[in-house]
């Protein structure tokens, strides 16, 4: 029924279900359905009209799900295409009244399927009596003399007998139950085991399966394809026998291309949908727009170089270079920044020999340092020992030989020493590009020596410097334009959204035709997404050993508001005490001034003791604090203050040493000078001193 034309209509999803997928495509037309909002449906994000008497075109079918029913509940369960777990078949509990309806009920159309099944009445066969309730198993169906037979295998007093069964014998014959476990998909696409009732497996609950599939078909006025679900309650007829010559438009994609038999091609083509990218910049590219008239030639797997031109004043250029480039190219000189990177771009059997152009000096281990001018050939890579931070640690080296007029040197370098070398090349050849991708490895710094004549304007052949990255692999759609049919270009089938329809205009493959597009110019963008796809295999260059910071941990960092920071190199006194009751102050004594006034301000004594990276600005507002700072010594002297540690990095004596010298110091001299209690720093003037001070002024006023 389902490879021949319908007379009848019938409802969309029991075609499909009975449909031979081996004799799509199939040409459906519409007769009658439920429709809504003007017959529109919204399938997969695309409206389309299902009008009656429209004409479809079943290209192909997927199975998307199951719905499932419960018998009892009449609960809907959805079970996906990708569901992994085993069903069972429910045998039926009506029973059959012939052999021939159980055999094709349960058989199928082709017979092919075995099952079992009994009997609840006395079966007498060829003379041989057949209990009520004994298994029979069915295994085929055989002819004599016009007249059919179902061909069973029964177990008769411990052996096994075949006996064949007229399809017109009446009894009642029941179905046994299955013990078999089988796949959605298996039970979905058998036509016997998806009209069987199911459960699944270590659950009781009887399941009755409705698949639902996908239909990929194409209308009579609409270009492109639509996806329609099967349950989609419209009535159709299979009209393709009368319909056979029908034009349908069939969109085809560059992938789809690919895909299809040599003997295909040529064949004329015209654009449906064009590429909603632009990443090549080329005239040839942006010519390809809806309706284009186009040839296609067939397919190729090709190789192109992907290239960056030097910057300029415009940013970087990218390219695309085919293998069918005539130009001719010379090698330039690399550069080079590290020594991992001669490691990278070094091939054994090549000579690699650089000249280091700046002073290089490893401060981690015994390696050589590098001048100007050293000349460097490359060996080997090899891993050594060298003694960083007092331990010894792996490393890897590169060994070289450094040329010195006639004396040579072997050294190791370490993989991490930053430099500056430039190759040594005396290359003189031109190169081809399928030349220079067998004479070396990727990348390599080039220069266009003889420019591509073929071409009227050769992008390469202006360009002071370009630098092929590596080699890019995929298959190409060969074309031709309807108006310059000798000459194609090849279009990215992974690269380009694109679909075409095939006409039917002859189309004829011309002898002589040439590359249109050796060189492609990319847009920045596409360039990135590129090297996104592209395997890189490059290890990333090795770590510098580790050093041993220098700098102050967080926790060794002190406020200045909570507690007192760390002496300085030149500071001579601790800012306080560690413990206990402060020390008298000492007395002051004026200092005279500087006789010069262009002395230097660095000289003279700091006016407070320093803090550790601060600088204080002393404003009459500070001077303020300072003093009600002083004022209040004595009542925070029950506070106990955090002892400083001494700077690590200085051989100033710490703070507890500096204040026990201090306070020695002041209280003998307290006993020697003075007994008083008094708090005050100056001394008493006596009459003495008062009538020796009076003499003076007298004798200053004679003269």
């Amino acid at each position: 029924m389902a490879g021949s034309d319908l007379t009848e209509p019938l409802d969309l999803q029991d075609y499909i279900i009975s449909l031979d997928l081996s004799s799509l495509p199939r040409i459906l037309q519409i007769c009658s359905g439920v429709y809504f909002q003007g017959s529109v449906y919204e399938i997969s994000g695309n409206e389309c009209c299902l009008s009656t008497g429209d004409f479809v075109k079943v290209i192909s079918v997927e199975f998307q799900k199951a719905i499932c029913e419960d018998v009892e509940t009449k609960e809907l369960v959805e079970l996906l295409a990708t569901y992994t777990g085993y069903l069972q078949c429910v045998p039926e509990t009506l029973p059959y009244p012939t052999i021939e309806e159980l055999v094709c009920e349960l058989a199928g159309d082709d017979f092919q399927n075995k099952f079992c099944f009994i009997s609840n009445n006395v079966l007498i066969i060829h003379k041989i009596t057949i209990r009520p309730g004994t298994p029979l198993h069915f295994q085929t169906v055989h002819v004599i003399e016009g007249q059919r037979f179902a061909g069973c295998a029964v177990n008769i007093a411990g052996e096994n007998v075949c006996i064949s069964i007229p399809f017109s014998y009446k009894a009642e014959f029941y179905e046994v139950e299955d013990e078999r476990l089988y796949t959605l998909q298996e039970i979905v696409h058998s036509k016997v085991l998806r009209t069987k009732k199911v459960k699944l497996v270590d659950q009781l609950k009887t399941l009755l399966l409705t698949p639902v599939f996908e239909i990929h078909a194409v209308m009579q006025f609409r270009a492109g394809k639509v996806k329609i679900p099967s349950n989609l309650e419209v009535d159709i007829i299979d009209v393709t026998e009368q319909n056979r010559d029908l034009k349908f438009i069939i969109p085809v994609s560059l992938t789809e291309i690919i895909n299809m038999p040599k003997e295909t091609f040529p064949v004329s083509a015209e654009v449906l949908d064009p590429p909603l990218e632009q990443i090549f910049k080329c005239s040839w590219f942006t010519s390809i727009r809806k309706g284009k008239k186009i040839v296609i030639h067939g397919t190729a797997d090709s190789k192109r170089i992907l290239t960056v031109a030097s910057k300029s004043k415009k940013g970087s250029r990218y390219f695309l270079v085919s293998l069918s480039y005539k130009g001719q190219f010379k090698k330039k000189p690399r550069e080079f920044e590290t020594v991992f990177e001669l490691h990278a771009n070094f091939i054994p059997g090549n000579p690699l020999c650089v000249v280091t152009t700046k002073d290089c000096e490893c401060f981690e281990g015994d390696f050589p340092c590098l001048s100007v001018g050293d000349k460097l050939e490359v060996l080997y890579a090899t891993e050594t020992q060298a003694l960083i931070d007092d331990s010894l640690q792996n490393v890897q080296v590169l060994v070289c030989n450094r040329i010195c007029e006639d004396e040579i040197e072997e050294i190791m370098l370490p993989m991490s020493l930053e430099g500056r070398f430039v190759e040594e090349n005396a290359d003189r050849c031109k190169y081809t590009v399928e030349r220079l991708l067998k004479s070396g490895k990727l990348p390599a710094e080039l220069k266009v020596a003889v420019k591509d004549k073929s071409l009227g304007n050769d992008m390469l052949a202006s360009l002071s410097s370009i630098k092929f990255e590596e080699e890019i692999k995929t298959s190409y759609v060969i074309i031709s334009f309807a108006e310059d049919p000798l000459k194609y270009y090849e279009l990215p089938a992974k690269w380009m959204n694109m679909s075409v329809c095939f006409t039917d205009e002859t189309a004829e493959y011309p002898e002589n035709l040439t590359d249109g597009s050796p060189v492609v110019e990319l847009a920045e963008f596409f360039f990135y997404e590129l090297r996104k796809l592209s395997p890189s295999n490059v290890l990333p260059p090795p770590r510098p050993p580790k050093k041993k910071s220098l700098t102050l941990s967080t926790s060794e960092t002190v406020n200045i508001k909570e507690e007192p920071s760390k002496p300085a190199p030149f500071c001579k006194s601790p800012c306080l005490p560690p413990e206990g009751d402060p020390p008298p102050r000492p007395e002051r004594k004026q200092k005279p001034l500087p006789k010069s006034p262009n002395t230097c301000k660095d000289n003279a004594l700091p006016l407070q003791p320093c803090m550790e990276q601060k600088q204080i600005l002393i404003t009459p507002e500070s001077e303020n604090k300072e003093a009600q700072l002083k004022s209040g010594f004595k009542k925070e002297k029950k506070t106990k203050p955090q002892i400083s540690v001494a700077n690590e990095y200085t051989s100033q004596p710490s703070h507890a040493d500096q204040y026990s010298a201090v306070k020695k110091t002041k209280k003998s001299k307290k006993k020697e000078d003075s007994s008083d209690d008094s708090d005050h720093d100056y001394e008493l003037i006596d009459d003495e001193m008062k009538a020796t001070i009076s003499k003076m002024q007298e004798a200053v006023s004679f003269y």
